[in-house]
């Protein structure tokens, strides 16, 4: 498997960073071509999902690979609160 970009993320704008620092990892594009165009709130959406990646991924590992814990349900909860609303984890 290919090492991606540890987390966390974050989203500034369209744009989805590593927190806290200047490298970016990608951009809600506005893409005046899509069918039927994305809305703002739809970018807004895709940016908050992409910037729980790393969240995501820590917190499914983890529950696929041990014995789970409530402490690794309440990470796995955190993480999809992020990708669905773009709450802090």
């Amino acid at each position: 498997m290919t090492k991606f970009t540890s987390g966390p993320w974050e989203v500034i704008g369209e744009w989805i960073r590593e927190k806290g620092k200047p490298n970016l990892i990608g951009y809600a594009s506005r893409d005046e071509n899509a069918d039927p165009p994305r809305s703002d709130s739809e970018r807004q959406a895709n940016a908050n999902l992409i910037a729980a990646a790393p969240d995501m991924y820590a917190a499914l590992h983890k529950l696929v690979h041990s014995l789970p814990t409530q402490e690794d349900w309440d990470a796995a909860r955190a993480a999809l609160a992020k990708a669905e609303a773009g709450s802090p984890s």
